[in-house]
C-alpha cells in the first residue's frame, strides 16, 4: 500500500504534530514536508487512513483528527474519500475533514458538516 501526502491549500499538509508516534497525537496542518507523519496509506477494504511514520490510524476523537492504535472494528476510524468535491468523509458523523477555522499554519483537523470551502477541500 502506497503512502502519500494528503494535501490542502497551497503548501499545507494533513501532518502527525511533532512526528509524535504516541496514540490521540493531533493532526494539524502544516507546511509540507514529506516526512513520514505526512504519509498516509488509504486500505480500501477497512477505509482506514494509516500513518507511515507510526503505523497508527486516524481517529476522530470529540470532533478532532488524532492517531490512535488500528482497530477494524472502531467506526471513528472510518474514512472515504469524494472525488468530485475533494473530501474525506468520516463515516461516524457524515462530516468533512476540516482545517479548523481555516487557520492552516499549526492549526487543528476536525470534522465539519461538508460545504464547498477550500479548507476542505483534499488532494488525495
Amino acid at each position: 500500500m502506497p503512502y502519500k501526502q494528503i494535501r490542502s491549500k497551497k503548501t499545507y499538509c494533513l501532518d502527525v504534530a511533532n512526528g509524535s508516534k504516541r496514540n490521540r497525537a493531533p493532526l494539524i496542518s502544516f507546511p509540507c514536508h514529506s516526512g513520514p507523519n505526512q504519509k498516509f496509506s488509504y486500505k480500501k477494504r477497512t477505509k482506514q487512513l494509516v500513518v507511515k511514520s507510526s503505523k497508527k490510524c486516524v481517529d476522530l476523537v470529540k470532533n478532532r483528527l488524532v492517531q490512535n492504535k488500528c482497530n477494524t472494528r472502531k467506526i471513528s476510524q472510518q474514512w472515504k474519500y469524494n472525488p468530485k468535491n475533494k473530501h474525506w468523509i468520516s463515516l461516524k458523523n457524515r462530516k468533512c475533514v476540516d482545517v479548523n477555522a481555516g487557520i492552516y499554519d499549526k492549526g487543528y483537523v476536525i470534522t465539519y458538516p461538508c460545504h464547498n470551502g477550500e479548507n476542505q477541500k483534499w488532494k488525495k
